[in-house]
């Protein structure tokens, strides 16, 4: 049975969970006494199996419902009213500054030749904002937030990594070397980002600048030993899109810091507050 002093993190996503929970199973940081942090983690097509029925997610085929207990430790449903805290993890849910530019340009690109459709600053701006309402976990925010008061924190997917710059198609585009360009790029991402979030009264939380190479993507050195689920099967040497468990540490700490103010101090460990039972 739950008690007042309980507080229990729901944290759903895609592959990109598998860093974070190595980071908690390896090298966690130290939690309140009744803190407790359950993962629940599938690929994006399993993921989209799961639906809303009497106040919880629940698995509609029995391959999403294995997935669901192998990463949560045996449950195979996600009960709204279970959590005081909820963590959503990539589902597309992010910033592909590659793919923005395949798309389209802004007046700044107009001396490169690589000029794709050229939009205004404002149309350029709403495209990333529709992207991201399509996106994965945009569904699963419209999903709990009808059913739950509880925060909800958007962890966005990480930045491909640097190491994609150093090969083709990307290798001889400059619109991905120059950093004004690459600031506007992210900066309108996150702040459509926010508003996609604040609609469903969730926030974002973005990578640690550590981490951060070039504006828009991530240093390669957190890449190196990129994790992903065990039911997975690939070689992600050149994967770009999966990051290992340094990064994983960095953004875990940052999301529970995050919800321990939120909280009033109910997830980290303090004086007084007595370390709680790691739970993976």
């Amino acid at each position: 049975m739950r008690t007042a002093q309980d507080y229990a993190i729901c944290i759903l996503g895609n592959s990109q969970v598998a860093a974070l929970k190595q980071a908690w199973t390896n090298r966690a940081p130290r939690v309140a006494t009744g803190c407790t942090v359950t993962f629940f983690a599938a690929q994006n097509h399993l993921l989209e199996q799961l639906e809303c029925r009497a106040g919880a997610l629940v698995p509609l085929h029995r391959d999403v419902e294995d997935l669901l207990m192998q990463t949560s430790g045996g449950k195979d449903h996600i009960a709204f009213d279970d959590y005081d805290a909820f963590i959503l993890v990539g589902m597309g849910f992010g910033i592909n500054v590659p793919k923005l530019c395949e798309e389209c340009c802004v007046v700044e690109n107009l001396e490169s030749r690589l000029v794709g459709h050229l939009l205004s600053h404002a149309c350029f701006a709403a495209m990333i904002e529709a992207s991201l309402e399509e996106s994965l976990l945009v569904q699963f925010l419209d999903k709990i937030r009808p059913h739950t008061g509880a925060p909800i924190v958007a962890c966005s997917a990480p930045f491909l990594s640097e190491r994609i710059l150093t090969r083709p198609p990307h290798r001889g585009d400059p619109r991905l070397r120059d950093r004004a360009f690459l600031d506007l790029v992210v900066g309108r991402g996150r702040a459509a980002a926010s508003r996609v979030a604040a609609k469903r009264d969730a926030e974002v939380l973005w990578q640690d600048d550590s981490t951060v190479g070039l504006p828009g993507f991530t240093r390669s050195e957190f890449g190196v030993g990129a994790l992903i689920l065990k039911s997975e099967q690939s070689d992600l040497r050149d994967d770009g899109k999966h990051m290992n468990e340094d990064y994983g540490l960095l953004m875990l700490t940052a999301l529970l810091r995050r919800l321990d103010d939120l909280s009033d101090g109910r997830v980290l460990a303090a004086a007084g507050n007595v370390v709680s039972d790691l739970q993976a």
